[in-house]
């Protein structure tokens, strides 16, 4: 019955976004009747396809482009991402996020409404973080997209207005108020998260989440509104006290839960490489997380002398040393096995204690920046299994003593090691740099660890967004018209409000 119901939203996807949530037409429900299947589905059953689906989608991006986009990684074949030659093209052989995240919500949507019907807080609350979630990949990916009106095909809205950024996070039903609304009902509530393959129906880790997720996207409006009430009030909520309890799905190694980049071709692995930038950063900080986010140079790998070379961002064709990424992404022939593969990385709590910091760098809490900082630093280490011990170190706190590494009280120390802990979280590694990179007004020199890509086709500047996916423009037309003028047209270096619009 999944693949059937995955067939028909995939059909049902030309008619628009509105169009994502099963339409009450008797022509169609007769048209796909099935007397020997259920008429229901129960949410239990749609929430590990909603889970992986994400993943997934999540995954391929990082891969393909939040990684490269943010110089962990450099493309040394088709580098359109590095050069900054971006276009709504879907990429090969990944979901495009666009169609794969509304997709998600179709089925988010069905699952808020089975547990309310059923009364179960619990599994409310869920959806409710879920939507949150997709939601502010989406918005902080594109700019203003359907919200409010994305999912109303059973009202016969099937081309929903694009909303405003700023609507899509502060007001009411808004992302904030989501979260707020799950928080609520994860602390008040009852019920059970039945089918839950992230936290295994543990309602107080969802809850940690929900409320580190907000934390996350009121970094992310800091640019453009006052956040510093909420913010306090935020962390004063439970929220993640340690890496067991990362948002991130553990892959069981065979289908459907099987690493999403096990299928890709080889070619594929041989495009994405280590980027000069992350390598160079690793190297003069002795940081163990190097072996793990990369492999050795093909010269020097199984000898007695690994080496780690990185990949100019933008620099195609300029040599073939660069290191393929870590044995815990992918398979390649003739290398390594490693005996687990990487996670599905949805937010850690590494992450949220760089928030944290900043926070607290902010003035907007009491609580100690450097403490934070040194918490998130020391939870990607435990994430990747790197033991200081293997650079020449002694422990964890002589790597944290480096000059280097020392927390010395600056916005740029937080930046800096926060960055290097983003790789493949999702989008985030992007986002972040694009926050930075505007905040300091384009000003590459204000981020010493990153540089503009060589050979690059906008003019040293970032893109701040994605163009809007091509068939919006005749499924959604009208909507889409509006939307646009916003950025000047469909431009990636529109800046959305949250950099600045």
């Amino acid at each position: 019955m999944k693949n059937t119901l995955k067939n028909m939203t995939k059909a049902l996807t030309v008619l628009g976004l509105g169009g994502l949530v099963l339409v009450g037409c008797d022509k169609l429900e007769d048209l796909n009747e099935n007397p020997n299947q259920p008429e229901s589905v129960t949410a239990d059953i749609m929430l590990p396809g909603v889970i992986r689906d994400i993943s997934n989608t999540l995954v391929g991006h990082a891969f393909f482009i939040s990684n490269c986009a943010s110089q962990h990684t450099a493309k040394s074949l088709r580098n359109e991402v590095d050069i900054y030659n971006w276009n709504s093209a879907p990429i090969i052989g990944v979901e495009p996020l666009w169609q794969g995240l509304y997709g998600a919500l179709r089925d988010i949507e069905n699952i808020e409404r089975v547990a309310t019907a059923e009364g179960n807080d619990h599994m409310l609350a869920v959806g409710k973080t879920l939507r949150a979630f997709a939601f502010s990949v989406l918005t902080d990916t594109y700019g203003d997209v359907p919200y409010f009106e994305a999912l109303a095909g059973e009202e016969g809205i099937f081309t929903p207005v694009y909303d405003s950024q700023e609507n899509i996070y502060l007001a009411e039903g808004g992302l904030l108020d989501l979260l707020d609304e799950a928080h609520d009902l994860f602390q008040t509530g009852n019920g059970s998260i039945s089918g839950d393959i992230l936290y295994g129906g543990d309602a107080d880790l969802w809850n940690r989440f929900a409320n580190a997720l907000h934390l996350r996207l009121l970094m992310h409006a800091s640019e453009a509104t006052d956040v510093a009430a909420e913010f306090a009030d935020v962390a004063t909520r439970p929220l993640m006290e340690g890496v067991a309890h990362n948002a991130a799905l553990t892959y069981t190694g065979s289908f459907p839960n099987e690493f999403p980049l096990i299928p890709f071709k080889t070619g594929d692995f041989e495009s994405v490489r280590l980027g000069e930038q992350i390598v160079a950063h690793f190297t003069a900080t002795n940081d163990p997380r190097l072996m793990a986010y990369g492999r050795p140079t093909d010269a020097t790998i199984g000898t007695d002398n690994e080496e780690f070379a990185g990949w100019i961002n933008g620099g195609k064709g300029c040599d073939d040393s660069g290191s393929r990424l870590g044995y815990a992404y992918y398979d390649y022939p003739g290398h390594p096995v490693a005996p687990e593969k990487a996670k599905g990385v949805w937010l850690s709590y590494a992450e949220q204690e760089f928030v944290l910091s900043e926070g607290a760098f902010n003035g907007w809490t009491s609580g100690d920046a450097e403490a934070h900082y040194n918490n998130g630093i020391v939870a990607s280490m435990m994430d990747h299994e790197a033991n200081p011990e293997d650079t020449g170190l002694s422990s964890v706190d002589d790597f944290l003593a480096q000059p280097e590494v020392a927390y010395d009280g600056t916005l740029l120390r937080i930046q800096e090691q926060k960055w290097a802990a983003l790789y493949f979280h999702g989008m985030e590694g992007y986002f972040e740099v694009r926050r930075w990179y505007s905040a300091a007004s384009g000003d590459w020199a204000a981020l010493p660890f990153l540089t503009p890509p060589c050979n690059n086709t906008n003019g040293d500047m970032l893109p701040l967004r994605f163009v809007y996916p091509g068939e919006e423009q005749s499924l959604n037309g009208e909507n889409y018209n509006n939307a646009i003028q916003s950025y000047g047209g469909n431009d990636f270096n529109g800046a959305m409000w949250l950099v600045g619009n």
